[in-house]
């Protein structure tokens, strides 16, 4: 069992993540076990205002939070889910220079 500590934007990142994967069961389950670990409930979704960026292009938005620890919780990931978020993550050729740098490494370091 591996600990997994994550803040409000790392967890909206790694849902956000986890969300867009695709493939077959076998792929897909343990990565199905951490977002449904992750994911936000109905009661803080309502706690989070969405913002449009005035002016961004292409189209984007900001999240605003009711505190600056909102949000924040620790996981407890199943050995074999963790090696598989791991493998997921480091094997994604979508994975931008800012995901890595922002919330994706903070996770790998955690669950290696």
């Amino acid at each position: 069992m591996k600990n997994l500590k994550l803040t409000f934007g790392e967890r909206l990142q790694l849902t956000n993540f986890l969300a867009q994967i695709d493939g077959p069961v076998g792929k897909t389950a343990p990565l199905t076990n951490v977002y449904l670990k992750a994911r936000f409930s109905e009661e803080e979704l309502k706690e989070v205002r969405v913002e449009q960026i005035p002016g961004s292009n292409p189209p984007a938005q900001t999240y605003r939070t009711p505190s600056p620890d909102f949000g924040a919780v620790t996981l407890e990931v199943e050995n074999a889910d963790a090696a598989a978020l791991v493998e997921e993550l480091k094997g994604n050729a979508k994975l931008r220079v800012v995901d890595w740098a922002n919330w994706a490494n903070v996770i790998v370091e955690q669950l290696k």
